[in-house]
């Protein structure tokens, strides 16, 4: 038998919310890299944040790593894409 068609194989399931762990990898990637089309994503990665937990995590997440310094992205402020 030859191998199975790619329509016949199973999806590979993977978890679909953004954990605040994961984000603040993500986000000091950002950091590292620096520059406009960064803060793009981080703006991204926090609006992924906001949906799955709220501002409050948001809002940690911006302190902790001082976004406001790097991005201009003020804790409090809706993240809005």
């Amino acid at each position: 038998m030859g191998a199975a068609h790619p329509a016949r194989l199973k999806p590979l399931f993977f978890p679909l919310t953004m954990t605040i762990d994961r984000a603040r990898e993500l986000l000091q990637i950002q950091i590292g890299l620096g520059g406009g089309y960064n803060r793009n994503s981080a703006m991204l990665i926090l609006a992924e944040i906001q949906k799955e937990h709220g501002q409050g995590a948001v809002d940690r997440l911006i302190r902790e790593l001082d976004l406001e310094t790097h991005f201009a992205i003020r804790a409090g402020e809706k993240i809005i894409i």
